[in-house]
C-alpha cells in the first residue's frame, strides 16, 4: 500500500511538472422567478487556503442577512449548524462557520476540503432556476465530469436527483419552493488519465467530442460506457474519423494499445 502511494504522489508530481494545473474557478447562478440574477464564484488555486484569503477577495457574510434571492458558499465547522452533508465532508475540516460569495480552495485531487463544496440558497418568488458555467474547469484543470458528484438537498438533508455536470454554461435545477436549500458539488480530478491538453495523447479531435473521434494511431480500438458495456471495437487508421456519433451524451473510456483515456460525448458537431 505504501509503495503505491509513493508511486500515485510521484505519477501526480511529475504531471504538474509536465505544465498542467489543478487551478480552475468556476461559477454557479440562480434566477428567480422574477428574473434576478445571483451568483457565487467558487474553485482551486494553489495559493488557495482553507477558511478566509484576502488575497481572493473572500469575506465572511454569515452575520449580514440574505439578500433574496442569493447563493452562498457555507463553510461549516460542525454539522449543528444548517445541513452539512456528511457523506460529502467528513470531517471538521473548516476553522470556522463562514459563508462565502468567493470561495476558493486548495488544489489537489485527494483533498476533501478543496473539492467537496455546499452551497445554500435562499429566495422568495419561485420557481429558482440553478445554471453552472464549469468552462474553466474543463480548459484549465485536471477536472473531468465523469464521477463529479452534483446533489439537490431538501432542508432535511433529503437527497433529491443528481444534476449532470457539462461544459460550459448549462443548467442544473429548477427549485419549486423553499424547502429545496442545499446544492453540494463534490468535485473529481483525475490522475494521468487523458484530458485536454495533456501531452503524448493520441486523442486529437478534442475533449469534449462530437459525432467523431480523430485518433493518432493505427491499431484496435474498444469504446467502453461507464456500467462496463463494450459499445466499439473495431480496428482503426490514424486520423481517420471514428463515428460516434450515434452513442448517447455522456462519459465513456477508449481503450487502445498504446494509452487508454475517457472521453465526453456531447451533442455538439466536429
Amino acid at each position: 500500500m505504501k509503495t503505491r502511494l509513493i508511486l500515485l504522489v510521484l505519477l501526480l508530481h511529475s504531471l504538474m511538472m509536465q505544465g498542467q494545473s489543478w487551478e480552475f474557478t468556476s461559477k454557479l447562478y440562480l434566477i428567480d422567478g422574477q428574473g434576478t440574477i445571483d451568483s457565487v464564484l467558487f474553485g482551486n488555486n494553489f495559493s488557495a487556503t482553507i477558511g478566509l484569503d484576502n488575497e481572493w477577495n473572500e469575506q465572511d457574510i454569515s452575520n449580514i442577512p440574505w439578500n433574496k434571492p442569493e447563493i452562498r458558499s457555507i463553510l461549516r465547522k460542525d454539522d449543528t449548524v444548517d445541513c452539512v452533508i456528511q457523506s460529502f465532508v467528513s470531517d471538521s475540516l473548516f476553522p470556522a462557520n463562514y459563508d462565502l460569495k468567493i470561495d476558493m480552495r486548495p488544489s489537489g485531487a485527494y483533498n476533501p476540503e478543496g473539492t467537496s463544496f455546499i452551497f445554500k440558497l435562499e429566495a422568495e418568488h419561485y420557481p429558482v432556476e440553478i445554471y453552472s458555467d464549469f468552462s474553466d474547469m474543463y480548459e484549465n484543470s485536471f477536472y473531468c465530469s465523469c464521477f463529479t458528484e452534483i446533489h439537490l438537498y431538501k432542508d432535511t438533508c433529503e437527497d433529491e436527483t443528481p444534476a449532470s455536470c457539462e461544459p460550459g454554461y448549462s443548467h442544473l435545477y429548477t427549485i419549486n419552493d423553499s424547502t429545496e436549500s442545499y446544492i453540494t458539488i463534490k468535485l473529481d480530478f483525475e490522475s494521468g488519465i487523458n484530458r485536454p491538453g495533456i501531452r503524448n495523447t493520441i486523442l486529437k479531435s478534442g475533449n469534449p467530442s462530437g459525432s467523431t473521434l480523430l485518433l493518432d494511431y493505427t491499431g484496435p480500438m474498444q469504446l467502453f460506457d461507464l456500467s462496463g458495456r463494450k459499445l466499439l471495437d473495431q480496428h482503426v487508421e490514424r486520423m481517420r474519423p471514428v463515428d460516434i456519433g450515434p452513442l448517447p451524451k455522456g462519459c465513456y473510456l477508449v481503450m487502445t494499445n498504446l494509452m487508454n483515456f475517457k472521453i465526453i460525448k456531447t451533442d455538439i458537431l466536429n
